[in-house]
């Protein structure tokens, strides 16, 4: 109070607070750097890819069709309105940080109190909070009556915090800072007064909305990959569309056929679909996630979840159910699983113990005491008569839960008699009993029953358990002390309390561990809690937990050989959690975190995939995220990373089809060029090959579903390459198969016939038939086609027929003979092609189908 020279009891004068007005600034996060239109535009253009693109549209727009240079425009404009998008996520982190501050707040000015805008609160102001009050900014107690305040949005603890307004030590961390209350948490009991420390940016959350600033979205492996993959393709394309008519050139071809070849050519093979293509195939990704409880927020979230190798995840509300149980009794000296009916004179001592009585008379219902909670529901399903207890007990006097003496007590009236019945820590009620309640008689307590009730309150505590003791005194005087009423107790018994692990959180673990996926905990819980938790569900293996106090005295080397051992962290802050995700990021691992407060947004931020909770999520949490569970349900990861696997695959054979047509094409122009002949097709068969044939087939791809054994390969992690070495392989054989194909026909054709239009029709007739059957082909990584059914994607099949049909159209009327440079073809032609077409990636299937049945998995 002296460092902020305020009176404690009637605050700050007017003059003072405008002063501080200006010097701190008002009390509210300042927004982050907005980027506009016109500066992502800028960016974007200085892209190489987006440079070529845009040279080949203007030039295309004077020689080629214009609508094919509107189409490459209206490529360049989608991805920048992607790039504002992602932007545009970081603003509304900061608008939801801000958001968390309350609109008014009463405050002693000039010794009056007075309500003012929450952003005006200064340093040095004196606040009053009541029950249901949001904190407006971080301050210090110097009076308190019951305080209870939620901090999970902070801290991720569970359980509401009693406040005092004692010293503490100093260099306790925030969960242990009972004198202190911080902006954005809730008060949710009592009444306090607070001398305010700091606002804006000089609270915990604005510390945190600068480390949400600061945290920056890492480029995941795939766009990595598309990235260099697409600046290859577009400078191959553009070297060969551009060297090969000018080879043709000097070989004696027209100038003016050799410059549209060339446009030709490279609308054909400069990779501007290949965006359109991965945003197609995460957006049909995305959709399907929805379907199954999970919001994708961005596209690259769903690329990412596929090859994801750790998930750290927090442990209330995730893995557990968030919802206190009663886990065990102790009563008759026993103890009990909540599944035995206790007696009902001890269930009408814990109800009365906890003030379970007064649940309907408070302040705001929703904010109730968790435990207090459990006692009810408990207490209904054994059938206890609430009502009745009711009507026997008046309550006179509460005395809420003070920390310092870690009881609370509550004083009821039954027929003229006073009695108090008080619960608390064990150790301490336990210290305070002079009796000790059994088999309906209250009898001396002896050591014997202290340690047997404090060994049981041990085994209670390893398993996790939150553990109360309640006792009563009967024959009291209202109007003593707290202190002398509080003492000479009978003991009753313990109650312990739960959170119960979800019940399919077990199996959703174990098939993530099969999948080669690492689950660790970070929790801000008890590191008791966390391990029987942990070792309950399968995550826990090695039985250590790693406390936020020991990670700090750990340098980065020790703690990321720890990373590699150790599972469960317990009692961490925002700090520890975003410390660990980088370094589990710098070990080349994927992460994924989740969270669902205020504190977990830098983690979200900064992970490759962050996850927030749809139902107990803060808006900050969710913004800062890249999906969002809509059940708060682990296993809905799970069945996330699946998609995302699926995903990841229907990625891959959708790109090496890309490819593998894009390779072959320009391949295919190379013999003829040696040969000094024409070209195997003619421009605007170049363009008719474009238009209805990669695009097309790749929504085929899309609409293929998952194969089988997915959930039981590693994932692919940062080590390993989109395009790995199978990839390639597959895409210089697959090439090869469509080129000789060609080829052959062309040649054949060619030097039989002596006719190019001729030539070039069979060329043209086995290029689109051999895209057919190397779409079916490629459809499958593992699963040979003949046995997942070769009519079982029908969108690549109505494709086939489509394509098919309108070859036959265009060979057959000579009116589009004419407009498309085509000609009639044999019965023995058709055969040869037909033939050659098969055979160009027939052999795939032959490959699949050997490997399938030797139980091995092809590459």
């Amino acid at each position: 109070m002296s460092s902020l020279h305020t009176d404690p009891e009637g605050g700050l004068t007017q003059d003072d607070a405008d002063k501080r007005l200006k010097q701190f600034g008002q009390n509210r996060l300042t927004e982050a750097k907005k980027k506009g239109f016109l500066d992502v535009l800028l960016e974007e253009i200085r892209e190489p890819m987006i440079i070529i693109l845009v040279v080949v549209a203007v030039i295309y727009s004077f020689i080629g069709n214009p609508a094919d240079s509107l189409t490459i425009v209206v490529i360049v404009l989608l991805v920048v309105i992607i790039e504002v998008f992602n932007i545009n996520r970081a603003r509304k982190s900061m608008e939801a940080l801000k958001a968390l501050t309350s609109l008014s707040s009463v405050v002693y000015r000039g010794r009056k109190l007075t309500e003012i805008k929450s952003r005006y609160i200064v340093p040095g102001d004196v606040l009053i909070l009541s029950a249901g009050d949001r904190i407006p900014a971080d301050g210090r107690l110097i009076d308190s009556y019951n305080t209870k305040v939620d901090e999970s949005s902070l801290t991720g603890e569970s359980f509401p915090v009693s406040k005092f307004y004692d010293r503490i030590p100093e260099g306790s961390q925030i969960a242990d800072l009972f004198n202190m209350v911080f902006s954005g948490t809730l008060m949710v009991q009592g009444t306090a007064k607070m001398i305010v420390t700091g606002t804006g940016r000089n609270t915990e959350i604005g510390r945190i909305s600068q480390l949400v600033e600061e945290a920056e979205e890492p480029e995941t492996p795939l766009e990595e990959s598309m990235n260099k993959l697409a600046f290859i393709l577009a400078f191959v394309a553009i070297f060969f569309s551009v060297s090969i008519p000018l080879i043709g050139y000097f070989e004696g071809q027209p100038l003016d056929l050799m410059i549209i070849t060339a446009l030709s050519m490279a609308f054909a093979t400069v990779p501007e679909e290949l965006p359109i293509v991965i945003s197609v195939t995460l957006a049909v990704g995305a959709y399907a996630l929805s379907r199954k409880n999970a919001i994708v927020r961005s596209l690259r979230a769903a690329e990412t979840l596929g090859n994801v190798t750790v998930i750290a995840t927090d442990k209330t509300g995730t893995i557990t159910e968030n919802r206190m149980n009663v886990g065990h009794t102790y009563f008759n000296g026993e103890m009990k699983e909540s599944s035995s009916v206790p007696p009902t004179e001890f269930m009408d001592i814990g109800v009365l113990c906890t003030g379970t009585l007064l649940s309907d008379i408070r302040v705001s219902s929703k904010y109730k005491d968790p435990m207090e909670v459990a006692v009810l529901e408990y207490a209904n399903r054994i059938g206890a008569d609430i009502g009745h207890l009711r009507s026997r007990f008046e309550v006179i006097e509460e005395f809420g839960f003070d920390n310092r003496i870690k009881m609370s007590s509550y004083i009821y009236r039954e027929d003229r008699e006073n009695a108090i019945y008080v619960s608390g820590a064990p150790e301490v009620v336990v210290e305070s009993s002079a009796r000790i309640y059994e088999n309906n008689v209250a009898r001396e307590i002896t050591n014997a029953d202290r340690e047997r009730i404090l060994e049981s309150v041990e085994y209670l505590t390893e398993m996790g358990e939150r553990i109360i003791a309640v006792s009563f005194r009967e024959g009291i005087d209202p109007e003593d002390t707290r202190e002398s009423l509080e003492r000479d107790l009978t003991f009753a018994g313990l109650i312990s309390f739960v959170d119960p692990p979800r019940p399919e959180i077990k199996s959703a673990i174990r098939r993530c561990q099969n999948a080669g996926i690492r689950v660790i905990m970070l929790t801000g819980d008890h590191p008791r809690t966390a391990r029987s938790i942990a070792n309950s569900v399968g995550i826990n293996h090695t039985g250590r937990v790693i406390t936020g106090t020991q990670l700090q005295d750990m340098d980065d080397d020790l703690l990321s050989e720890e990373l590699g051992k150790v599972s469960v962290f317990a009692r961490i802050t925002s700090e520890d959690k975003l410390r660990i995700v980088k370094l589990l990021e710098g070990l080349d691992q994927i992460v994924a975190v989740t969270g669902d407060g205020v504190n977990d947004s830098p983690a979200l931020q900064t992970a490759q995939i962050g996850i927030s909770m749809g139902i107990r999520g803060t808006d900050v949490a969710k913004e800062a995220s890249d999906m969002v569970l809509m059940d708060d349900n682990f296993s809905t990861i799970v069945d996330a990373v699946r998609e995302g696997r699926k995903i990841f695959h229907t990625l891959r054979k959708g790109v090496r089809y890309y490819i593998t047509v894009k390779m072959s094409l320009v391949s295919i122009f190379v013999i003829p060029l040696l040969l000094s002949i024409p070209f195997p097709f003619s421009p605007i068969q170049i363009i008719v090959i474009e238009l209805f044939m990669d695009v097309a087939a790749l929504g085929g791809f899309v609409s293929e579903r998952g194969e089988s054994g997915i959930m039981d390969q590693p994932p692919h992690g940062t080590g390993s390459k989109f395009l790995g070495r199978s990839m390639k392989t597959g895409i210089i054989f697959g090439s090869a198969g469509l080129v000789v194909a060609v080829t052959f026909i062309y040649l054949y054709s060619y030097f039989v016939t002596g006719n190019v239009i001729e030539a070039q029709t069979a060329a043209f007739a086995t290029w689109v038939l051999s895209h057919v059957f190397l779409a079916q082909n490629l459809r499958t990584e593992r699963e040979p086609v003949l046995r997942k059914g070769f009519f079982s994607n029908r969108i690549i099949v109505l494709w086939g027929v489509g394509v098919v049909m309108a070859l036959a159209v265009i060979t057959i009327f000579p009116e589009l003979q004419v407009l498309l440079s085509t000609a009639s073809l044999t019965v023995p032609d058709w055969l040869m092609i037909i033939a050659a077409s098969v055979l160009s990636s027939f052999w795939m299937e032959i490959v699949k189908l050997v490997k399938y049945r030797k139980g091995g998995i092809p590459g």
